[in-house]
């Protein structure tokens, strides 16, 4: 049986415990039933807070299970998919309903002005190489994904049966991408609901895009990217992902880019520096990957230019024998560009203005340095020839 403790040994803390030192054991503490009782209310509570923020969690994502990758930092939010999104699944009407939705909330964001030629460019050569017979082009993935604007944009389109978005921040996933996508569902909820349109909302009010976190083209399966669309990177970032080596050895492997063994088929890239330099080097690297440009657009926002390229296999082997040979000199930015404006008056003034925007800071750099870039020297040539040839207003 234990002995009442000494009086004169009790004192109290800060907390208004009370404690004594035991004679027998000098180094251990115990305290009165108050202290004890502040101390599993603290432990309670905190239990019960953690309970509650578990169950507000399981009810923003009860749609969704997590899916853990082969990587401890990537991860994917996947819907279970009895009605899995596909091009021709669902009719024409559900989605021009989807895509009507999804402009009315695009139109909203400045950033969908110059990421709508990148969709265009995507869908134009998801097209092409259906009708040509080059590859079929059914799914599509955005590279920094962020906000969800481009992915959203493909998978509205109907043009693809899945569309993936990768991001490697699950931050900018959850306040961008997936709160797009809800927010896009709540359109459609809101659409009219008489019996003409019931069924066309219950055949769109679903998960359109499959959201997952992790470093760029590592997410990806085979199969899964026929299109590939990065925007809002530098270009030093979008060569470092694109130039991501295979992991595939021996005969399996296509060319020793992961890119090439996803088995894509078109790339879709807007850098966010479109100076000539920027854009040649970004040309050089892909050109010798066998990449070449097939159609360009352009658009000015906010007092900066963006260039849209979309790129497809270099499918001639006498071109890969000349570029071995180094006869083969990689394309000019804006090349594409400048044989529209002989048909296209609007896309000749966006050109034009671009080029004098760019002419003034080679001709600053040229007076400060006393010298510009090769890739500049070519640039400026092109542009230079093609003033001289056009036809005076």
């Amino acid at each position: 049986k234990k002995q009442p403790p000494d009086p004169k040994s009790q004192t109290r803390n800060a907390n208004g415990i009370f404690s004594f030192r035991s004679p027998t054991s000098p180094g251990s503490s115990v305290h009165f039933a108050c202290g004890e009782m502040r101390f599993f209310v603290s432990r309670f509570s905190t239990i019960i807070m953690f309970l509650l923020s578990l169950i507000k969690v399981s009810q923003q994502f009860s749609s969704s299970r997590l899916i853990l990758s082969a990587s401890p930092l990537s991860f994917t939010i996947r819907r279970p998919s009895a009605n899995h999104h596909s091009a021709g699944f669902y009719s024409s009407e559900a989605y021009a309903l989807a895509e009507s939705a999804f402009s009315n909330l695009a139109r909203k964001s400045r950033s969908w002005k110059r990421l709508n030629h990148m969709v265009e460019l995507a869908l134009t050569n998801a097209n092409s190489s259906r009708t040509s017979g080059l590859g079929c082009c059914r799914t599509a993935v955005d590279i920094g994904t962020d906000h969800g604007l481009l992915a959203l944009g493909l998978a509205t389109s109907g043009s693809f049966d899945a569309v993936t978005g990768v991001d490697v921040s699950w931050s900018a996933l959850k306040s961008g991408g997936l709160r797009l996508e809800r927010e896009l569902n709540r359109h459609l909820e809101r659409l009219d609901s008489s019996p003409s349109h019931k069924f066309v909302q219950q055949q769109t009010r679903q998960n359109f895009v499959e959201f997952r976190c992790g470093d760029g083209l590592s997410m990806m399966r085979p199969g899964e990217a026929n299109v590939a669309c990065i925007a809002g990177m530098g270009v030093s970032t979008m060569i470092e992902i694109l130039g991501t080596k295979s992991n595939v050895t021996g005969d399996h492997a296509a060319t020793g880019y992961l890119i090439d063994d996803l088995g894509c088929q078109c790339l879709v890239l807007q850098p966010t520096n479109s100076r000539p330099r920027n854009l040649s080097l970004l040309y050089k690297s892909l050109h010798d990957m066998n990449w070449i440009p097939s159609d360009e657009k352009i658009n000015f926002l906010s007092g900066r230019w963006y260039l849209s390229i979309s790129f497809h296999r270099r499918a001639s082997s006498r071109d890969q024998q000349q570029q071995k040979e180094g006869s083969l000199e990689s394309p000019i930015p804006c090349s594409i560009l400048l044989g529209k404006c002989t048909t296209d008056e609007q896309s000749r003034n966006s050109v034009l203005g671009y080029i004098e925007h760019h002419k003034s800071w080679l001709q600053r750099d040229l007076t400060l340095s006393g010298g510009i870039d090769r890739s500049e020297e070519r640039w400026l040539s092109l542009v230079e020839s093609f003033a001289n040839n056009s036809p005076e207003d």
